[in-house]
């Protein structure tokens, strides 16, 4: 099922947000997010494809790891990880 993310041609993934609104995820091209992945890695765990996260969002940070990670609009969308309860202004959160 499509979520609404997908490329925008420049090679970042658009991320929409439970508001609708698309977000510039800022992200490496890893695929498209759809909801209900079928991968096994959790939140957090490192990924090269949205197909390996549960969440089905493989995201490249700023810092040049890609992990598993979810949408947000605020920090209590996140679950507790290494960087605390953190949603980022892409709207992803990060762990």
């Amino acid at each position: 099922m499509d979520t609404g993310a997908g490329l925008d041609g420049s090679g970042l993934v658009d991320v929409a947000s439970d508001s609708g609104e698309t977000l510039d995820a800022g992200a490496q091209d890893v695929g498209t997010a759809d909801a209900g992945g079928g991968g096994t890695k959790a939140f957090g765990d490192t990924c090269t494809d949205n197909g390996e996260c549960q969440s089905n969002l493989c995201f490249t940070f700023g810092t040049g790891d890609q992990l598993c990670t979810i949408t947000c609009s605020a920090a209590t969308d996140c679950p507790s990880g290494s960087q605390g309860q953190k949603c980022n202004k892409q709207g992803v959160c990060r762990p």
